[in-house]
């Protein structure tokens, strides 16, 4: 019922410029402390629509910012729409606080200046903990309580029950699918790469049961040797084929040297079943699981990385890696190969937003060329300012020379936030 009055006041807006110019002039003119903090500009209401989860959220973040000014101009009867009772405002505004929760983790998941697999399996923890605390308040209203049941069930559907009853995230070793082929389930790649993120390893402790972690860890633990062995494999190729192109051909005669005495004693192949090399394939073998082994408990005695650096922003455990990879090869080169993968498609989604406003109707002829390279300039913008000097060293930099970075903004002006901005008003 809320719900439904709360898109019938959208809409009464959006159908109507002369209601809404009401509405921003309020806020422009207003002393209420809301709307004349610095660099406040006048909001309009944004419309939920069904294919965009989050536009619910934002819907009710905008309406109970503006609850005062539709509440102002609703007494003086400048607006004639129905308006919620105080109980509706109190629903709206436990519903908001019900998607809070999911809509900060997408926004977090969206970053693009960090690793963000990593932290799925921490999403799906405290979204599904979160429910359950509504679930459990006294303060929650029953159709709250209604709705997140809803959102419960949805929820243990795509990613399974918990693992015990206090809610820790299920690990499975390999990919479920379910209804048309679709993954089921939270999908193993995000635990590895959640276990090889400093900023999330330890708190895995409190996600997963002993028994999935113990497992994870051993998988982990089999990779790393893989990739030593693939890597030890490849070198040794290298070391023979070097070998190979600098022999020389040998005679029959004893006067070609001492190697003549041992022709044909160690020119087996690797399949010939000789025991003394698959011996020593063996205890190779062994020895690289050692190393790998303690490279993983050293790794899991260090200090985790904090999520944040001092100034609020993400920290890259990208260079955590960076910064320990002679220490620990096999591991840094897993790590580098999970955490590159994104959570998300968002960051190359905006990256077609924008070159939506390079190719335009009027721009339709434009070098194929030509725009890649424009896009290139405008995706790297920040990173070249940084490098100038190093590109192009005898060369002074002038602001022409590149378009200022992009930063994504919605219809208001306002940066991107969870889809689209919904300014912050807690």
């Amino acid at each position: 019922m809320a719900m439904s009055k709360a898109r019938k006041i959208v809409e009464y807006f959006s159908k109507s410029t002369q209601q809404t110019s009401k509405l921003l002039k309020f806020q422009k003119e207003s002393n209420l402390q809301a709307y004349s903090g610095h660099g406040f500009r006048p909001l309009k209401l944004l419309q939920d629509v069904v294919t965009r989860w989050w536009s619910s959220y934002r819907m009710l973040k905008r309406l109970r910012l503006l609850k005062p000014a539709l509440m102002c101009l609703h007494s003086a009867k400048e607006i004639t729409c129905d308006m919620l009772d105080t109980e509706q405002w109190v629903v709206l505004e436990q519903i908001e606080i019900t998607l809070k929760k999911i809509a900060t983790w997408q926004r977090i998941l969206e970053g693009e200046k960090y690793p963000t697999g990593s932290l799925v399996v921490s999403a799906i923890y405290a979204i599904r903990a979160h429910y359950v605390n509504i679930l459990n308040s006294e303060h929650a209203l029953e159709p709250v309580k209604s709705l997140t049941r809803t959102l419960l069930e949805d929820f243990d559907k795509r990613y399974h029950p918990p693992a015990d009853n206090v809610g820790k995230v299920k690990f499975t070793k390999k990919p479920e699918t379910g209804e048309r082929n679709r993954y089921t389930g939270v999908h193993p790649y995000f635990f590895y790469a959640a276990f090889l993120d400093p900023r999330v390893r330890k708190g895995l402790r409190m996600m997963m049961v002993p028994v999935q972690l113990e497992e994870l860890r051993e998988m982990i633990l089999a990779r790393m040797i893989n990739v030593a062995l693939e890597k030890e494999t490849h070198n040794n190729n290298n070391d023979r084929n070097e070998a190979n192109s600098n022999d020389k051909p040998t005679g029959t005669g004893a006067s070609d040297g001492i190697d003549f005495a041992f022709e044909g004693l160690f020119d087996h192949s690797d399949d010939d079943g000789d025991l003394g090399m698959l011996l020593g394939r063996n205890t190779n073998e062994e020895s690289i699981r050692i190393r790998c082994k303690n490279q993983l408990d050293n790794y899991e005695l260090t200090a985790s990385m904090k999520m944040r650096d001092n100034e609020g922003n993400f920290n890259d455990a990208l260079k955590y890696w960076a910064a320990n990879e002679s220490q620990s090869p096999e591991l840094a080169q897993l790590a580098k190969e999970f955490l590159t993968i994104p959570a998300t498609s968002a960051p190359s989604e905006r990256v077609w937003s924008r070159a939506a406003r390079v190719i335009r109707a009027k721009r339709s002829r434009l070098n194929p060329d030509v725009t890649a390279r424009m896009m290139f300039a405008q995706e790297n913008s920040e990173l070249i300012r940084e490098h100038w000097k190093v590109l192009q060293p005898d060369v002074p930099f002038l602001e022409y020379y590149l378009p200022p970075p992009v930063n994504d903004v919605d219809e208001d002006g306002n940066p991107i936030d969870v889809g689209q901005n919904d300014n912050d008003y807690e």
